[in-house]
């Protein structure tokens, strides 16, 4: 299917992923999907894809078949399931299952592939989304941790209570806004909330030369997953205050107490919205893993986003 879509030899992508069992601890988990990776001999493939799941063990189609039509089956895919709690409740109950998990899995991993001969070994890459982004983003001590260790990284929908991201978004250069910082001229760190905003900030200013690793973040303004906090029971955040947001209503005013629970109320409804909106990642992973795997984000994709789209219909 790839080498149709592509017009190029492809190889058959590899996927692996290990299940919570009953009476399976986490550390035995991970410790199935390493023996996998070697098994299905993933570490020989040129990108190592390592996704963290959301709290059921979802992963994005998405995002998982835009990396193996660019790197033409070139790929190995590695997740786990780490709860079997939804993640709208594992977001408001229990975020230290995600965050050990994240942290366990994408360590352990590392740490296998630190053993390769440096010449020898895939380039090394993560992701997640919604709770899996805030699992993923949990491995890393640091902005500087991340940048070390990866050779790229997509975090889609990630909920403002991620200790990176809000890292990042309180430090971001004076004048870009909440819904796109905008991090050291976009050296390695880009925000977007369009595919078009990773060759320019979200003001269309232009950025500094893309080093690597290129880490990107994906946030729509209206998707509440990223926006929803506590806080907003008694302050207005900087992204309302700002009112920029591309694909949110002018009319949106804070209000004590009612903006909070009108974004709690949006957030079980954000994935019935079109792709590019609320909570649905969808087509822009293309050119944002186009982009962080070193190929150019504006080239015509449209093949490969027929191709994934027709996979997901229902049959």
């Amino acid at each position: 299917d790839i080498e149709r879509v592509t017009g190029r030899p492809a190889m058959t992508p590899i996927r692996v992923y290990a299940g919570k069992l009953q009476n399976r601890s986490l550390e035995a988990t991970v410790d199935a999907a390493i023996r996998e990776l070697h098994r299905t001999g993933a570490f020989d493939r040129s990108v190592l894809h390592v996704l963290t799941s959301t709290g059921t063990g979802w992963t994005q189609e998405w995002t998982m078949s835009a990396v193996e039509y660019l790197t033409g089956g070139d790929s190995a895919t590695v997740s786990i399931q780490y709860s079997y709690f939804p993640s709208g409740l594992a977001y408001l109950t229990d975020r230290e299952t995600p965050a050990e998990a994240g942290r366990a899995f994408i360590e352990a991993v590392y740490e296998e592939w630190s053993r390769l001969p440096e010449d020898d070994r895939p380039r090394l890459v993560t992701s997640g989304e919604s709770l899996g982004s805030f699992a993923g983003q949990s491995a890393f001590d640091s902005v500087e941790d991340m940048l070390s260790k990866v050779d790229g990284a997509v975090w889609s929908g990630t909920p403002r209570f991620t200790p990176l991201w809000a890292e990042l978004t309180a430090n971001r250069q004076p004048g870009s806004p909440e819904v796109a910082p905008v991090i050291d001229n976009g050296r390695n760190i880009r925000f977007v909330t369009r595919p078009e905003e990773l060759q320019h900030d979200y003001f269309g200013g232009p950025y500094v030369d893309w080093e690597f690793p290129r880490v990107v973040y994906v946030q729509h303004p209206s998707d509440p997953v990223v926006w929803w906090s506590w806080d907003l029971l008694w302050s207005e955040p900087d992204w309302m205050r700002e009112h920029v947001g591309h694909d949110v209503t002018t009319e949106m005013a804070w209000l004590p107490w009612i903006t909070f629970w009108q974004l709690a109320s949006d957030m079980p409804l954000s994935d019935g919205v079109p792709g590019g909106h609320g909570h649905n990642y969808h087509e822009e992973m293309i050119p944002v893993w186009a982009a962080v795997l070193g190929m150019d984000p504006t080239a015509d994709y449209s093949a490969i986003e027929e191709a994934i789209r027709a996979k997901l219909l229902p049959t």
